[in-house]
């Protein structure tokens, strides 16, 4: 079976996220595949389906960077994408496309992963949806069923802007901004980062030899067909304008996702006139870093004694027993926002 390889290059925001839903759209039983490539003009701000924009970014401080906020129909977090990034973008037939995620990421990553291999970086699939290098993600993709297809949708990562990311998205305190900013640096990486001089070019020809191999397609050059630039130009309005497919909440409730299984959150409550607030770094369950606060003068670092305690009453009772003892009094509460606090981990 043939795959059909369509490499846009450069294009405008826009119309690097209403191609593939476009394509998507146009497909029908018996299409050939295809593989879209491209990389956006200039930087951008995009929300997947589980999101709304102004729960996760900061529209003032958008609107101060000149960045627009694109919704797109694949899952996965707020992200920033700009010309610094290559996309790869995956459209099958559901009739010829694994069934389940669980078959979709492996299947359609792994070219992806041997690409990065051949060109020195030993990335590997961490989660269902995030290529990392020793620890630090270098890719993140989503998919969705869009119209008749499956698609998957991803980005070979040259370089990244963690500070722009990090001044963007809403957050409910300058702390919280400062450990996103933090937490992003530490656990961020790409292709420059990791010592790798490399243009799209070679990635995109490397992409063509191993795609025969791991997918036992034969990619073949194509362009759009006037069926799909009708499809992507009727996108293109749709992702302007408001969409049923849109759903008012945040993909992390009171937090955001830095990277696979690793969440920043923030918790307030006020208890007699006290305003107790958490701060936390987790993963999987577990207490990487938490900031308690009890009003705004009082900050208590407790990442030490905090250092990967399980997000569970019994152990968070013990270490609390070793914390300040003006947080005594307020410790079944501190429990309670921690316990709140812990994300699902399929998020």
């Amino acid at each position: 079976m043939q795959l059909r390889v369509i490499n846009l290059g450069s294009v405008s925001p826009l119309k690097s996220q209403s191609v593939y839903h476009g394509i998507a759209h146009a497909m029908r039983a018996g299409d050939a595949p295809v593989l879209v490539l491209c990389s956006p003009g200039r930087p951008y701000l995009s929300v997947g389906m589980h999101q709304q924009a102004e729960l996760e970014f900061d529209l003032q401080r958008c609107k101060a960077h000149n960045l627009s906020i694109i919704p797109r129909q694949t899952g996965g977090g707020c992200v920033l994408l700009d010309q610094q990034q290559l996309f790869f973008q995956f459209i099958f037939h559901r009739s010829i496309a694994p069934t389940t995620a669980n078959e979709l990421y492996p299947r359609l990553l792994q070219p992806i992963i041997d690409c990065y291999q051949h060109i020195g970086i030993a990335a590997q699939q961490i989660g269902l949806t995030d290529l990392q290098v020793g620890g630090k993600k270098i890719t993140g993709s989503g998919a969705a069923s869009i119209g008749e297809a499956t698609v998957l949708v991803g980005n070979f990562i040259h370089a990244f802007d963690a500070r722009l990311m990090a001044n963007v998205i809403h957050a409910p305190s300058d702390e919280y901004r400062q450990l996103f900013a933090e937490q992003l640096q530490q656990r961020m990486t790409s292709i420059q980062q990791q010592g790798k001089s490399v243009d799209n070019a070679t990635l995109i020809a490397k992409l063509h030899h191993q795609i025969p191999q791991r997918l036992g397609l034969t990619p073949i050059s194509s362009e759009l067909t006037q069926r799909e630039q009708h499809e992507i130009m009727l996108m293109e309005q749709e992702l302007l304008e408001d969409s049923e497919w849109q759903i008012s909440k945040k993909l992390v409730s009171h937090g955001i996702k830095i990277c696979a299984h690793t969440y920043v959150t923030e918790r307030v409550a006020t208890i007699a006139g006290n305003a107790l607030r958490c701060l936390l770094l987790q993963q999987t369950h577990k207490i990487i870093i938490a900031y308690l606060f009890v009003n705004q003068d009082r900050q208590h670092a407790l990442e030490t004694s905090f250092h990967h305690c399980a997000l569970n009453g019994e152990q968070l009772r013990s270490y609390l027993q070793q914390a300040d003892q003006e947080l005594h009094p307020y410790a079944e509460h501190f429990i309670e926002l921690l316990l709140q606090s812990r994300i699902d981990p399929a998020i």
